[in-house]
């Protein structure tokens, strides 16, 4: 076949005019290799190796400080007996779902182990510099275990742009292994790392399946033990104990607001939107939903109260009231005392969510009402109790109760009891 002459262009040099600078010029006319690739640089290497070694939900969750006050609070109710947390409420513990969830770490897999063998210093200097590539000596370590602030004056270090792929698994073990000594499994001097740790970060795959929660998980358990006693000091992954306490203790924990908390901690109101809706969505389903009841549950009781001042088209929620008309039929045979009780709603728009029970003839409890309101004034409590009649009322005295039941004639002696 006859040779052809391919032109490389351009044809016309007045918009391109750095012809011959650019590399396509030497692919036609000099003597480059046109099957040699570009040379990529990339500075993410070391993070996926976090990644690929179980440790992303620990990494994404990033330095939070600790709030002494509430670890302290919850050692002193921490029970070694029965590895619960002792509260009013009854019992709690972290389990290894919220570490899960909480960091995100396999908690199945191959048990985290290793003998407590005695490390000479030739074997300590050879594995870190192997594993590390870093070279130490024996004012580094103490006992078996790496000093940290070593390691980390190590990692100040840049690597180079030109670093070989070993050499950045060894940076990646670093930075693992500053992970596991300061916030997975940090020891009671918080400075240093056991070297077994080191050896089960030699290949990267094995350690991707070894099961790391059940191992924090055990060593949160024997902190909180130890801890305990009289002991003045405490260690163990408490960073994964303040994590569960703001997820199960809401009071506790800064407020969501949908974008300050980092992942995976963050994945848990995700999943609770997710599954349950967001505030927002859920006041838009509010009237359709108590449609429904009412549609569906005959003789039901509601009332609605929007804001007078909006506007016609948006109506502004101000509260709304319901009893469903089989509690209101079931009311007639039981004790002829309520009790009126509320709780504030923390969601994003405030609120109190206002009951009303009472108990049956075989002494269990049977809600009657239920009202959602933005506070508990006389209004609300009169459109919630005024069809209550020669009662008993138990409740925490809130004024608005006081006021309706000294201004109502429903609420007043001999009709209501308070």
């Amino acid at each position: 076949m006859e040779n052809m002459t391919i032109h490389p262009g351009p044809f016309n040099k007045e918009l391109l005019f750095l012809e011959t600078s650019h590399r396509a010029y030497n692919m036609f006319y000099g003597d480059s290799n046109p099957e040699e690739t570009l040379d990529l640089r990339r500075g993410d290497r070391e993070l996926w190796k976090h990644i690929k070694a179980g440790f992303e939900g620990v990494f994404n969750c990033g330095f939070k400080p600790l709030d002494h006050s509430l670890i302290t609070a919850l050692v002193e109710r921490w029970r070694p007996e029965t590895h619960t947390f002792h509260l009013p409420i009854g019992e709690v513990t972290v389990t290894l779902q919220d570490v899960h969830l909480m960091w995100d770490l396999r908690i199945d897999g191959e048990v985290v182990t290793g003998c407590q063998r005695t490390w000479s210093l030739a074997e300590k200097i050879e594995t870190c510099y192997r594993l590390l590539g870093i070279e130490t000596e024996q004012g580094n370590f103490r006992g078996a275990q790496l000093k940290m602030p070593f390691l980390r004056t190590v990692l100040e270090t840049t690597l180079s742009d030109n670093a070989t792929n070993e050499q950045c698994m060894q940076r990646a073990r670093a930075y693992i292994l500053l992970l596991l000594g300061g916030s997975i499994f940090p020891d009671g001097a918080d400075n240093s790392v056991h070297m077994n740790l080191l050896v089960l970060l030699e290949d990267f795959d094995r350690c991707g399946g070894l099961s790391w929660g059940s191992a924090a998980l055990a060593c949160l358990y024997r902190n909180l033990c130890k801890g305990a006693t009289n002991d003045k000091i405490i260690a163990g992954p408490l960073m994964l104990l303040q994590l569960w306490a703001w997820s199960r203790i809401r009071a506790t924990g800064p407020k969501y607001d949908g974008h300050a908390l980092q992942r995976p901690f963050v994945c848990v109101f995700m999943a609770i939107e997710s599954i349950y809706g967001s505030w927002a969505s859920n006041f838009e389903v509010l009237p359709r939903y108590i449609h429904a009841l009412e549609t569906s549950n005959p003789n039901t009781v509601v009332v609605w109260s929007h804001d007078p001042n909006s506007s016609s088209n948006i109506k502004t929620f101000k509260y709304v009231f319901w009893a469903f008309g089989p509690a209101i039929e079931a009311f007639a045979y039981c004790i002829p005392v309520i009790c009126v009780d509320g709780t504030h709603l923390k969601g994003s728009y405030k609120g109190k969510l206002l009951t009303a029970v009472t108990k049956d003839a075989n002494n269990h409890i049977l809600p009657l009402a239920y009202a959602i309101v933005d506070e508990e004034t006389q209004l609300r409590w009169y459109v919630a109790n005024n069809n209550s009649r020669e009662l008993c009322v138990i409740s925490d005295r809130h004024k608005g109760i006081l006021n309706a039941m000294s201004t109502l004639d429903e609420w007043k002696e001999p009709i209501a009891y308070h």
